[in-house]
């Protein structure tokens, strides 16, 4: 709920947003770079509550940490007050520890697909849980949850020592149909069923993806051809 200004100016709450999301909003996001991004819930309103009834409710049904009211042009925002009803987050936890990993290929001598899921995040390299693949078209990494399940988050943490750019343009892929090892984010991209989030930044050292979707299978890829190296990835969800 939105609560207006009464006195005066109210005019001013005439165009604005509301989003919700469970990823952090920037001083720099506009309703242009939030509207389309994955994993927000956005509003966009064009009635200025009334003096009447100076509050305006607007349905949001969606999971989120961060509440953002945003104008969507150049003025003064002023906001009486803002409300968010809701029920708190069920507890999560991390469905990826332990369980069956692969990889597209194990670089000789570097730890199994299985350390990117032991529990433990340390970045090092020669530390002996970071995975690493041997430069394949394009390298992948997946874990089976055993059991379809609702994930709510994938953080991917990544190689701390060195060579850390390589994750700089990487998908997430989360579905209950099984990945093929000749997948390519070509194929999995828009295949029915799959949640896909592209990343264009490398996680320093991590970065957390709202997923919301249910899924038994979750997988890292890399857009192109070099090295995957992965300290953990987390999946969270019920």
């Amino acid at each position: 709920m939105v609560w207006n200004r009464t006195d005066c100016c109210a005019s001013r709450l005439s165009d604005y947003w509301v989003f919700v999301s469970d990823t952090p909003f920037l001083a720099t996001d506009t309703p242009s770079t939030l509207q389309g991004r994955v994993g927000t819930f956005a509003s966009h309103q064009t009635s200025v509550p009334s003096p009447f009834s100076p509050s305006t409710t607007i349905p949001a049904v969606a999971q989120g940490r961060y509440v953002r009211v945003q104008l969507t042009g150049a003025d003064y925002l002023s906001l009486a007050e803002v409300q968010v009803f809701g029920t708190g987050a069920p507890a999560m936890s991390n469905l990826a520890q332990g369980k069956a990993a692969t990889e597209s290929s194990t670089l000789p001598g570097t730890p199994p697909a299985s350390a990117a899921v032991d529990g433990n995040t340390d970045g090092n390299f020669y530390d002996g849980s970071v995975t690493a693949t041997n430069l394949d078209p394009n390298p992948w990494w997946q874990v089976d949850l055993g059991a379809p399940a609702t994930v709510s988050s994938a953080v991917v943490w990544n190689r701390t020592d060195c060579c850390g750019s390589r994750l700089g343009d990487y998908w997430v892929f989360v579905s209950d149909t099984p990945f093929l090892a000749t997948d390519t984010p070509t194929t999995l991209q828009g295949r029915a069923g799959t949640f896909a989030s592209h990343q264009t930044t490398a996680p320093s050292p991590s970065a957390t993806m709202p997923v919301a979707a249910q899924g038994r299978y979750v997988r890292v890829q890399l857009t192109s051809a070099g090295y995957l190296s992965l300290a953990e990835v987390q999946v969270f969800g019920q």
